[in-house]
Order: C-alpha cells, then sequence, then structure tokens
C-alpha cells in the first residue's frame, strides 16, 4: 500500500537481483522452447550410439539414393492390438529413416480389420505384414514382421532388393554326403543348416547333387559343402576342382572326422585337416572345453578385416585344426581367420575333457581363407579369368540351427558367403549389437558415490551460498 516502499524495493540490490533472476528465467525457457520446436520441425538426427544402432548401413543409404522408380510400403498392423502398435511404431521409426534417404520412398499404415479392401487387394492375410511395391513396374514383395522378434533393417532391404528387381545370385549346398539337410527349418535342429540368413541377404539357395550333374552349374556364386560325413565319388572331385581352376568359390565347413577324400580334396587346395579334436579350457562355453569359444582379439583383422572385423563371439561344439600349406610356385595364398586361446590341445579322444603330456597344444587355426591360381598338384587353367577362392572352417555345427542364431556364428558363415561372392558391403547391414554398459562398482566405490551424492553437493551449494551472503551483507 506503500508506493514509495515498493519503489524502493523494485530498484533496491534485492529488487534488482529479483529483477535479473526473473529475466534469466524467462530467457532460459523461451530459448529451450525454441530449440526444442526447431528440432522437432527438423528431419535432422545425430546418432551417438557406440554401435550406431540408430544409423542406417551405408548399403542402404546406398540403395535408397539409387531408387530408379517411386517405392511405398504399405504396413498391415491391427490398431485395436497394443502388441501390434508397438510393432507399429518400430517399423515406423525403421521406414522413417528410409524416408529421409530419398524422395521417392513413402509409407503408409493401415488396419486389415477396417480397410478390407486395400488388405484384399494385396493379398493380407496375416497381422504385421509389409508390402513393398515398385510403382513403376508394379512388382510387390512381402516382409513380416512379429511381436517379440526385433524389426531389422536387412529384412526390409531385402525386400526393397527384390522389389526393384535387382538379380539375386544362387548359393548351392551340396548334398548326397550326409551334409546338413537345408530343408530342415527348426530352429533347435543340430541336424538342418539355417539358410534362412541366405535369403534374407537377398540370395537363392537350393540343394546340388554332383552326381546328376556333369559340372557346377556356372550361375552359382557361392557353393557350400556343410559338414560331409560320407566319402566324395572320383567324378565329384574331378568337378569340384574343374569348377575352382575356372575361378569358383566355395566355403567348405569339415569336421575333426571327416572322410579321407574330403581331407585330400581340402589338401589339394592348400588346407590341411590335422587328425583330432581342439579342447580349449582356457575359453570355453559352460565349462566344457569341447566347445572352444572365441573372442575379439582371435580374428585376423589385418588381412581381411572385411570379413572378421566386424566378429564378436563365436563357438564350436566339436573342433578341428587346420594348417594352412604354401607350394613352393605360389599358386596358393592363404589367410588365418581365426585361432584358439593358448590353452587349448589338440588331442585324439574326442570325449577327451583334460589335456595329457603326449598332446599338442595350441594356439590352431580353425578357419582359413585361400586364393589359388591352381592345386598343388596341377597347373593352373589358361582359360580361368580369376582365381579360385576358399573359406575353409574346421567345424560345421557352428552353423547349424542350434547354434546359428547364438553370438556371431550365423554371421562369420554369411560374411564369408558375402566375401566369396563380392557382396561384402551386405555384412554392414547386420542387425548392429546393443551395446549394455554395466557399472561395476567395488563397495568403498558405491559408498563413495552415495554419499557424496547425499551431502558433498548439498553441503557445497550450501557453502556457495553462505559465501555469497556473507560477501552481500
Amino acid at each position: 500500500v506503500s508506493t514509495e516502499a515498493v519503489v524502493a524495493a523494485a530498484t533496491g540490490r534485492r529488487g534488482r537481483y529479483g529483477a535479473n533472476t526473473a529475466v534469466m528465467t524467462v530467457a532460459f525457457v523461451g530459448i529451450a522452447v525454441l530449440v526444442n520446436f526447431l528440432a522437432f520441425q527438423s528431419n535432422a538426427r545425430l546418432d551417438v550410439t557406440a554401435t550406431k544402432q540408430f544409423s542406417l548401413a551405408p548399403r542402404s543409404v546406398e540403395l535408397l539414393k539409387g531408387l530408379q522408380n517411386p517405392v511405398r510400403a504399405i504396413g498391415f498392423f491391427r490398431s485395436i492390438d497394443a502388441q501390434q502398435q508397438v510393432l507399429a511404431a518400430q517399423v515406423d521409426y525403421l521406414l522413417h529413416e528410409f524416408v529421409r534417404r530419398s524422395n521417392k520412398f513413402s509409407y503408409r499404415f493401415v488396419d486389415p480389420d477396417t480397410d478390407t479392401v486395400t488388405a484384399q487387394e494385396y493379398g493380407v492375410t496375416q497381422y504385421g505384414t509389409i508390402i513393398f511395391e515398385d510403382t513403376g513396374t508394379g512388382r510387390r514383395q512381402a516382409v513380416f514382421v512379429t511381436p517379440g522378434q526385433p524389426v531389422l533393417e536387412q529384412d526390409f532391404i531385402t525386400g526393397l532388393l527384390i522389389t526393384t528387381g535387382k538379380e539375386q545370385k544362387r548359393v548351392y549346398f551340396l548334398n548326397g554326403h550326409g551334409e546338413a539337410d537345408i530343408l530342415d527349418v527348426d530352429r533347435d535342429s543340430a541336424g538342418g543348416l539355417a539358410f534362412d540368413g541366405l535369403l534374407r541377404d537377398n540370395y537363392l539357395a537350393d540343394s546340388l547333387n554332383l552326381l546328376e550333374l556333369a559340372e557346377v552349374p556356372k550361375n552359382t556364386a557361392v557353393l557350400i559343402i556343410a559338414g560331409p560325413k560320407n566319402d566324395f565319388q572320383p567324378e565329384e572331385v574331378t568337378r569340384l576342382d574343374n569348377y575352382l581352376k575356372l575361378g569358383g568359390r566355395i566355403v567348405v565347413m569339415v569336421d575333426p572326422d571327416a572322410p579321407q577324400t574330403v581331407r585330400d580334396f581340402l589338401a589339394r587346395w592348400g588346407v590341411t585337416l590335422q587328425q583330432g579334436q581342439v579342447i580349449d579350457v582356457g575359453r570355453n562355453v559352460g565349462s566344457d572345453p569341447k566347445i572352444p569359444l572365441l573372442e575379439r582379439g582371435q580374428y585376423n583383422t589385418e588381412n581381411l578385416p572385411e570379413l572378421v572385423g566386424v566378429l564378436d563371439t563365436t563357438f564350436y561344439p566339436g573342433l578341428g585344426s587346420l594348417v594352412p600349406t604354401r607350394d613352393q610356385m605360389d599358386n596358393i595364398g592363404l589367410a588365418g581367420l581365426a585361432v584358439t586361446s593358448s590353452l587349448s590341445w589338440l588331442v585324439a579322444d574326442p570325449t577327451q575333457t583334460t589335456p595329457q603330456p603326449s598332446d599338442t597344444i595350441g594356439p590352431f587355426t580353425v578357419a582359413v581363407a585361400v586364393k589359388a591360381a591352381g592345386p598343388l598338384d596341377g597347373l593352373p587353367d589358361p582359360g580361368a579369368t580369376e582365381a579360385a577362392t576358399l573359406v575353409v572352417f574346421a567345424d560345421s555345427d557352428f552353423a547349424t540351427n542350434k547354434y546359428f542364431y547364438a553370438f556371431s556364428n550365423g554371421d562369420f558363415l554369411l560374411n564369408a558367403v558375402n566375401w566369396l561372392a563380392g557382396d561384402i558391403s551386405l555384412v554392414s547391414i547386420r542387425p548392429k549389437p546393443v551395446a549394455f554398459r554395466e557399472l561395476v562398482l567395488t563397495r568403498t566405490e558405491r559408498d563413495f558415490i552415495r554419499y557424496s551424492t547425499w551431502l558433498l553437493l548439498p553441503l557445497a551449494m550450501l557453502s556457495v551460498a553462505g559465501l555469497a551472503w556473507w560477501r552481500r551483507r
């Protein structure tokens, strides 16, 4: 009620401090609101995760930027299902990144229960279906996502590749010798060989019996020999040799008990499979030395970083040892890809879990890459336009359905196929690992953080406030 008192309070030292604080608070809030508004309006994003968890792979960006015709995606999700809506949000996030990279890509979501006409037009019979459609050619490809399973960039890129008519390379699996069955799709099966990863990488996968053919088909991008249990016939070996001499590409997975004809075939191309099985008492799965485990640092990233540089943990139930053999004419170049730990031994008895004095100590090479102008016992083919290329693994169990999806097991096989087929850029589209960072503290460190949070910071603030009051007093 006293004008003089109000004016004196407003213009005095305390009033000026209060006004200054109010102005600074309003300015800070205004700037924060403006920055958030501009950030919300902009499509620009910054991925600060260690593994670039939320960024598209370079291969994906390249494909999106190179689209010739407009491509649209239609996702069919049930609007009244909470799980479906969570899944739709994950798909929306990924497809939004696609839109950011190409002005020829668009997408929308449809509820098949309410828009039955669109669902029938695209032949959709289940929720979680995403239809990619090239509007120029009319070609379509369906991709399916399910609750509880990750939404993979790799699946969407495969759908985009098929929709835009990119050529699919053929990968054949040799059969007839007790190899793993590619038709066995049970994920818990130890007898089936998981090959859906190849389908995701836009390959056509099929089986091949060399006794029925005069030669390996010329359209073969990669031939996979997965754990043969029976001997090769002489005519099969001849056809495999002829294929390699003309620049063929083969992935060979052999077990310690591989038949002699398989061993002889590998030896002729520079790789010797030693007698015996590897046990590793230093690094293994579940304290079982018969299942050696490899971690980062055990892969040779100097020679072929694009093949093994992205790998993490892999393990091998029933592992052999490979010895690269160079010839005097330098027809064959070899590179070891992975080795066991220094606490590994080569034992004769596959049931043995402890090393004996007579056992050979490691480390042992378990994967080898080979580039050869010709076999050790022959001359190069004069009609060959490129070198033969092989990737040899000393185990086939790691790539069966039971273990394919564990850690980086499947990635190791797929990386080898990509490298042989000349599609190494596909490696960058693999699901990125989620880095789990846990702060492990001792009791003393935990108590320091606790009490410094409870006492140190408040006491510091009180001390600063007391000092300011004393100076202004």
